[in-house]
């Protein structure tokens, strides 16, 4: 099972995922769950989303964690700027905000 922009996930998305994947996790193996997101875009907690549950995800699945930190989407200016403003975060999974500048 995949979840997508898993940073946006509210506690009723949260119940829903960990009842579908219940049956998924067979003991100390933990089979078929996949989630994506990035704990430095939640955007939606005006609607319930929390960016504790990606932080979490770790912990309640015994999940390992891949951190992407290449940017293919914005220009070398945009990456320093973005990691400027996030990286004083206090309670951020990852080390690089937006990552590094990747040319194509």
């Amino acid at each position: 099972m995949l979840v997508d922009e898993y940073h946006d996930v509210g506690p009723e998305q949260y119940e829903l995922i960990a009842a579908i994947a219940g049956p998924w996790l067979d003991g100390d193996e933990r089979l078929g769950l996949f989630a994506v997101g990035d704990d430095d875009q939640n955007v939606c907690a005006f609607s319930g989303a929390s960016v504790r549950f990606i932080r979490r995800f770790k912990q309640d699945y015994g999940a390992g964690v891949v951190f992407r930190t290449d940017n293919y989407r914005s220009t070398g200016h945009i990456v320093v700027a973005s990691n400027t403003v996030i990286e004083p975060a206090a309670e951020r999974a990852t080390d690089t905000a937006a990552g590094r500048f990747c040319e194509w």
